[in-house]
């Protein structure tokens, strides 16, 4: 009875623990996300409080309340301007939320670690993987530990190629960490330093914690090339899977676009974003950057005047929904998809934490559109056996 009792009273603390941690979670990135946006939205526009915008924000913070209560007014504030007021307006701290009922937290780990990727999906949907390093443990590409790694057999895994690139596989986000090597003679140089050469010590001693990945560098279509040519433009489409049906739904995408001179697409390094109808691959006639400015023009791609449409959108729609249908139970995903110069796609990654809603409603729409309703109401049934859930798990 007595040792009942304890073991009662240490899972009842241990809920109290993991609680305090949860809310404390949740606090900081509704102060970093708030400070944000309240950022933005003075910055860049003319804002002024209404009667009606007041009316309007209660509606969304009842609408929100079940999951949140405390959802965030400033994100509102900042989307509603661009969106109009839509109780669909999502904020990153409830977008958090919301992608917690989506996509098991038990799975992320695995999911998140690019060097299994190719656990997850067949191979040929990404580009060709050359060497890994794993926990500071050299593998092939079909996951053989090579016992006796030397520069030798790095030229060996080389032979061939032109252009490699090497991604950091842990814990790695914003373009954090890529470098990209040229071969230039018999060596690979990088194009960020030239004194870097590519080499086995080198790759021992990139950081990374040991993890990384060194993989062929694509050569991309002549359309996307045209956004920014020394980059890997990628068009990113985010998916819901619906637990109800199973089916996979696009819910946004975007082309990413380098700056001009960077071998990386990503907005965090002062690229921009130009969004993309998923139903017809048509492309927006303007452009925009992470904090909220639009641009008619960018790399000297003139977007208002253009009439521009993704050429094999609907390969590029069928590859993806393909992707997201292997990954159940992954329900809320962002792909990176690169379009070959043959007209191919290819898969540089995804994600399946840490989803920016900020993207689509940037463009005028609710991050999760049409399936809003739906998404809120199963993340409701989901919150109701959360505090269950951990305490079957705390031993």
């Amino acid at each position: 009875m007595v040792g009942r009792l304890v073991r009662l009273i240490k899972k009842i603390c241990s809920y109290i623990v993991l609680s305090v941690v949860y809310k404390y979670n949740i606090l900081r990135l509704y102060l970093l996300t708030e400070r944000r946006e309240r950022r933005i939205l003075y910055k860049n526009f003319e804002y002024r409080e209404s009667k009606d915008g007041k009316e309007a924000e209660k509606k969304w913070r009842k609408y929100w309340a079940p999951i949140l209560k405390y959802p965030g007014k400033w994100s509102y504030r900042l989307f509603s301007v661009m969106d109009g007021h839509d109780v669909r307006i999502l904020s990153q701290v409830i977008c958090s939320e919301l992608e917690k009922s989506l996509n098991p937290r038990i799975y992320i780990p695995y999911y998140d670690n690019k060097n299994l990727f190719d656990k997850l999906l067949p191979s040929s949907f990404f580009p060709k993987t050359l060497i890994r390093l794993m926990d500071g443990v050299f593998i092939d590409r079909e996951y053989h530990i090579i016992e006796k790694i030397s520069d030798k057999t790095l030229d060996a895994a080389l032979t061939g190629y032109n252009s490699v690139i090497i991604k950091p596989t842990v814990g790695s986000d914003s373009g954090k960490g890529i470098m990209k090597f040229i071969r230039s003679g018999n060596i690979f140089k990088s194009v960020s330093d030239e004194n870097v050469a590519l080499s086995v010590n080198m790759l021992q001693n990139i950081g990374g914690g040991g993890n990384m990945i060194l993989q062929e560098a694509l050569v991309q279509h002549s359309f996307m090339s045209k956004f920014n040519p020394t980059s890997v433009n990628t068009i990113r489409i985010a998916t819901y899977t619906s637990p109800y049906n199973g089916k996979v739904n696009l819910l946004s995408a975007i082309i990413r676009m380098g700056a001009k001179g960077s071998f990386v697409d990503n907005m965090h390094a002062d690229g921009k974003m130009v969004g993309i109808d998923v139903k017809t691959g048509k492309l927006t006639d303007f452009c925009m950057d992470s904090e909220g400015r639009k641009y008619n023009s960018y790399n000297g791609v003139d977007f208002e005047c253009a009439d521009l449409y993704v050429p094999e959108w609907d390969k590029i729609v069928a590859f993806t929904v393909d992707a997201a249908s292997r990954l159940f139970p992954m329900k809320l995903i962002q792909f990176d998809v690169a379009l070959q110069e043959d007209g191919s796609p290819k898969l540089i990654e995804f994600n399946i934490g840490g989803f920016p809603m900020w993207v689509a409603q940037y463009f005028g729409f609710p991050a999760f559109g049409e399936w809003t309703d739906e998404i809120r109401e199963y993340a409701m049934k989901s919150k109701r056996t959360l505090k269950i859930d951990i305490l079957r798990n705390i031993n």
